[in-house]
């Protein structure tokens, strides 16, 4: 993608966002981390466990949105930033937040401006795949992690007939695009040693849609039929960083 397509393409996913968050603005406003019992938050929250996180961890949510999951660590007591490149994502948070524990930082998630080896702990939930190069992205949190650091990873599954559907419907509003899961395996294992590889299945695409009928029908099969998880399950990956050479990652390239 050329620069100009890709700052095109960037701003037009900063637009996409802004949209959803209005579109939701009364049920956003009224989250509260101390309090919510979706099966969606309590599946993110079960999910930080693989980070094995300590208090006085550095922790960095890359690509945090609106920052439920950075606003509930916050008030959990931890030392987190909320990292993303809307302004306005970030300044609802800041709103919302009863914390006043929690950092922002706004930025391009492929050029970030943190110093190297910045943070213990990283969390990426579903944030590669609107990256027009999710490389630079990859290559950026091995940057700022420090050596022997864990990152958690969570990504939507190409194989999933479901996914490739919504990818399709929102082709021309949306950079979003689903990763097969081997490639993006192969895509962290350049950097990252693998501690878990694997699919979990999310009760919710977004704590704030409506699934209906029909949505809870789909939850129930797959969660009684984990057989079919490697086709509609979330690609989860937890990592540490491996102490590697610049120039040894460049012939792995």
């Amino acid at each position: 993608m050329k620069n100009g397509n890709v700052k095109d393409a960037k701003k037009a996913e900063i637009e996409f966002e802004k949209k959803q968050m209005n579109e939701q603005y009364e049920i956003r406003s009224n989250f509260d981390p101390t309090t919510d019992e979706s099966k969606w938050f309590k599946y993110r929250k079960d999910m930080l466990s693989y980070l094995a996180l300590e208090k006085n961890d550095k922790i960095l949510d890359y690509g945090s949105a609106t920052c439920e999951i950075s606003e509930w660590l916050a008030s959990e007591g931890y030392n987190v930033t909320a990292c993303d490149i809307s302004y306005d994502l970030l300044a609802f948070s800041k709103k919302r937040d009863k914390s006043r524990r929690l950092k922002y930082e706004c930025a391009d998630c492929e050029e970030l401006a943190f110093k190297d080896e910045a943070f213990d702990k990283i969390i990426c939930f579903e944030i590669l795949h609107h990256l027009p190069n999710p490389e630079k992205g990859i290559k950026e949190m091995y940057r700022i992690l420090r050596r022997g650091g864990r990152i958690l990873v969570s990504e939507p599954n190409s194989l999933s007939p479901v996914r490739r559907l919504s990818e399709i419907l929102l082709k021309e509003v949306s950079l979003e695009k689903s990763f097969c899961p081997w490639n993006l395996r192969k895509m962290f294992e350049k950097r990252f040693k693998a501690i878990k590889f694997g699919y979990e299945y999310e009760p919710e695409p977004c704590i704030y849609r409506r699934g209906g009928y029909y949505h809870d029908l789909y939850c129930k099969f797959v969660t009684k039929t984990k057989i079919f998880l490697p086709f509609l399950g979330a690609i989860t990956l937890v990592a540490e960083k491996k102490d590697i050479k610049e120039d040894e990652y460049e012939k792995k390239s």
